[in-house]
C-alpha cells in the first residue's frame, strides 16, 4: 500500500500525517532549531530523512511546509532531491509552513492568513500574486509571536524585579518557570532551546492577563496589535488585494488559543485597521494545509512551492 507523507514542521515540534487510502495516522518528533550550520539545506534534509524513514520505507508523494524552508528555489530543490533520495519517493514538495497554514486556514481560497505560534508571519494570495509580511525570525521580527510575548513578559520581570518597571506577578512567575536554570537569566542563552525556552513563557504571560495585570495585560494588547499591521501590510501589497471587497482573513498557530488576550482584541481592532477583512474562523491547520497539498492544491501557490518528481528509470 502506497504512503503519501505530510509535514508541519515547526520551531516547536513536527507533525507528520502518514496517508494511505484516505485514512491519516499522526506522528508527533521534535522541531527545528536555529542553530549555525555550514550547509543548512543539507542539514535539515538529513534531520528530515532521519525522522521520517522509521515511519515509512518507501514513499509516494512528500510535502514538507516547514518553518525554515530555503528561500530560494535551488536550495528548495536541492532539499527536495535529498529526501526524495532518502525516502525513495516519487514526488516531493518543499515549502513555507506558512504555505500550508494560508492553504489549511482558508482551504486553499484566496485571502490573508496570519500564523502566530513560537514565531510569527503574514500571507496574503490572490489570482495576481502575493505578499507576504514579517517571519524574519527571533532575532531581527515575529512580532506579536510566542516569543515576543514570551520575552516581553521576561524584559518586564527582570525590569520590576530591580525596581526599572512596574510591579507585575510576572516576577514571581519567571522565578518558578525558571527555577531549573543556573544563573538565571544569563543561564537562558546556554541552552540548546532557547527560543522554546522564552516563548514558553507566553503561557505564563496568559495566566498573568487572566489574573488581571496590567503589564501582562498590555504585552498581548502589543501582539495583537501587531499582528493586524502585519495583515494590513500585505493586503496593501498583495496584487489583487488592495481593492477587493471582502478581503477574507484567517489565522493560524497555537498563539491562537488565548482567545481572551489574543484573538478577541485581534478580531476588534482588524477591522478598525483593515475595514475591508472579513475575519474567518480557519477551516483547518498548516497539516490539514499539507495534506491538501498532497491532493494537488499546490498549483494555486505558483512559486511559493518546489518540486521534484523522480525521473522513471
Amino acid at each position: 500500500m502506497s504512503t503519501d507523507v505530510a509535514v508541519d514542521g515547526g520551531q516547536s515540534g513536527l507533525r507528520i500525517a502518514l496517508v494511505r487510502s484516505g485514512a491519516a495516522e499522526l506522528h508527533r518528533r521534535d522541531g527545528f532549531r536555529y542553530a549555525p550550520a555550514h550547509d543548512a539545506a543539507a542539514a535539515d534534509a538529513g534531520a528530515l530523512v532521519d525522522v521520517l524513514r522509521p515511519l515509512v520505507a518507501h514513499a509516494r508523494r512528500v510535502v514538507l511546509g516547514l518553518t525554515n524552508a530555503p528561500a530560494h528555489a535551488a536550495e528548495r530543490t536541492r532539499l527536495a532531491n535529498t529526501v526524495r533520495a532518502g525516502l525513495a519517493a516519487e514526488d516531493v514538495l518543499v515549502t513555507s509552513d506558512m504555505v500550508t497554514a494560508h492553504c489549511g486556514a482558508l482551504a486553499g481560497a484566496d485571502g490573508v492568513v496570519v500564523a502566530a505560534g513560537t514565531g510569527a508571519v503574514s500571507l496574503a494570495r490572490s489570482a495576481s500574486g502575493h505578499a507576504r509580511s514579517d517571519g524574519f525570525g527571533y532575532l531581527l521580527g515575529d512580532e506579536g509571536s510566542g516569543f515576543a510575548v514570551g520575552r516581553a513578559g521576561l524584559r518586564a520581570a527582570l525590569q520590576a524585579m530591580e525596581g526599572r518597571g512596574p510591579t507585575t506577578v510576572l516576577v514571581t512567575a519567571a522565578r518558578e518557570r525558571y527555577a531549573d536554570v543556573p544563573d538565571f537569566p544569563h543561564g537562558l542563552y546556554r541552552r540548546p532551546g532557547l527560543v522554546e525556552d522564552v516563548a514558553a513563557f507566553a503561557r505564563d504571560v496568559a495566566a498573568a492577563a487572566d489574573a488581571h495585570d496590567a503589564v501582562a495585560l498590555a504585552i498581548w494588547t502589543r501582539a495583537a496589535e501587531r499582528l493586524v499591521e502585519s495583515v494590513r501590510s500585505v493586503v496593501a501589497r498583495c496584487p489583487g488585494l488592495a481593492d477587493a471587497q471582502p478581503v477574507p482573513v484567517s489565522y493560524s498557530g497555537g498563539l491562537f488559543s488565548v482567545d481572551q488576550h489574543l484573538l478577541r482584541p485581534f478580531a476588534e481592532r482588524l477591522p478598525r485597521v483593515v475595514p475591508q477583512a472579513d475575519l474567518r474562523a480557519p477551516a483547518g491547520d498548516a497539516l490539514a494545509g499539507a495534506v491538501r497539498l498532497l491532493a494537488g492544491d499546490a498549483d494555486g501557490y505558483r512559486d511559493l512551492v518546489t518540486r521534484v518528481t523522480a525521473v522513471p528509470a
